[in-house]
């Protein structure tokens, strides 16, 4: 059974909770409490209890025409309103791809990680930039 509560949808006929949406606007995908990872809690979530039920598939059925593929796109400004293009500075972090683990206690200890930076001054339509990958011991 569906059911459509004041800013809560949530999907009760599903064994694995199916797709909720909570009470902060997050929509949860195979569970109906959000929960933090890497010091996150993120507007989606996916779990699952297999790799079928816990991943995500980006697929494009578009020939074979140039940069038509799936993308996944990290993007900052430093605006404080949704909609700026604020241009961000020399070492700002653009994004961060981060693998974490539980460790008994929850699942914000990060193993290791690979974020985007902001390498000298940007210009118009220029945006030097470096990855720095870390792990830890």
């Amino acid at each position: 059974m569906s059911t459509l509560k004041a800013n809560r949808y949530e999907n009760t006929a599903s064994a694995n909770g199916g797709i909720n949406i909570d009470s902060s606007g997050r929509v949860l995908l195979g569970t109906s409490t959000a929960r933090s990872a890497g010091d996150v809690t993120a507007s989606l979530q996916v779990e699952g209890t297999d790799f079928a039920t816990s991943s995500l598939n980006l697929i494009s059925n578009a020939g074979a025409s140039a940069g038509n593929v799936p993308h996944i796109t990290l993007a900052k400004s430093r605006g404080t309103a949704d909609g700026s293009s604020t241009v961000v500075a020399d070492g700002d972090a653009l994004g961060t791809i981060q693998w974490c683990g539980a460790d008994g206690t929850d699942l914000n200890s990060v193993a290791a990680s690979i974020k985007a930076e902001v390498s000298a001054a940007p210009g118009s339509n220029d945006m030097p930039g470096k990855l720095v990958f870390s792990t830890t011991d």
